[in-house]
């Protein structure tokens, strides 16, 4: 019982940060209410302002990816359950980006600049759009696992933790996407009036090679599903990865 509340606060807790850390990424992008902006006036040495924001975003594409991993999700789940895993990553995630917004380094120059108000009103738009477009597909995959909040209420009550299915019309977009999630951040980073700052696209569109789109989904149960149903994979098949990826943990995927 006290193991299933220490897991209900930090995955809350997790959940908390991870929201403040988005809209403070909104207002960074946007340049407007906060302290830190990415455009904002350059205050460092433009060699090394590039040094410090490369690392700074080496250090988070390193967490996103190294703790995206099966092995070391396997062995992270040795240290910490598995109800909270998910959790950890979304705070290792939100810790990384506010470092990047804290020690980020501007630096400085003019890219583009639009000074008629009908097209910065239809600029400003689109980074709306870019922003709500990342949270509606979240929803899209199944919000509540992404961010971890399924597999602690999953743990809690002991109920089996069954493979996702995208919902529709989802499914067919995020065969084409690696990351349906990532889609909106070109229009959400790039769809603004900044005048001092350059372009950034965060996504990657792959046509050609679409698959294995699970590898590029963090869940594993998300990565079953998607092969299954884009690959035919069969059923005992899913069964097998789930069955090694929870371990001790038991056939039913929630901890003892």
């Amino acid at each position: 019982m006290v193991k299933r509340l220490v897991c209900f606060v930090f995955q809350s807790f997790a959940y908390l940060v991870f929201l403040g850390t988005l809209l403070y990424a909104i207002a960074f992008v946007g340049g407007f209410a906060v302290p830190t902006r990415l455009d904002g006036v350059p205050h460092s040495p433009l060699g090394l302002a590039l040094a410090i924001d490369a690392g700074l975003l080496a250090v988070f594409a390193v967490q996103h990816s190294v703790m995206a991993r099966r092995w070391f999700k396997e062995w992270w789940t040795q240290i910490v359950p598995w109800a909270i895993e998910r959790s950890t990553y979304v705070l290792a995630a939100s810790l990384a980006l506010m470092l990047l917004f804290w020690q980020w380094r501007p630096l400085g120059g003019s890219v583009w600049s639009v000074d008629n108000a009908t097209a910065r009103l239809v600029i400003w738009t689109l980074f709306a759009a870019g922003w709500a477009l990342v949270l509606v597909t979240t929803f899209l995959i199944n919000h509540f696992d992404l961010f971890g909040l399924r597999q602690v209420r999953s743990a809690g009550v002991r109920r089996h933790v069954d493979p996702l299915a995208v919902r529709r019309p989802c499914a067919k977009s995020a065969a084409g996407v690696r990351w349906p999630h990532g889609a909106g951040l070109p229009s959400a980073v790039n769809g603004r009036d900044a005048a001092r700052r350059p372009g950034v696209i965060l996504v990657h569109l792959d046509d050609q090679h679409p698959l294995p789109v699970g590898r590029q989904i963090d869940s594993v149960r998300h990565a079953v599903w998607m092969r299954r149903q884009c690959r035919g994979v069969a059923q005992a098949e899913d069964q097998a990865t789930l069955a090694t990826w929870n371990g001790a943990d038991g056939p039913q995927g929630v901890p003892r």
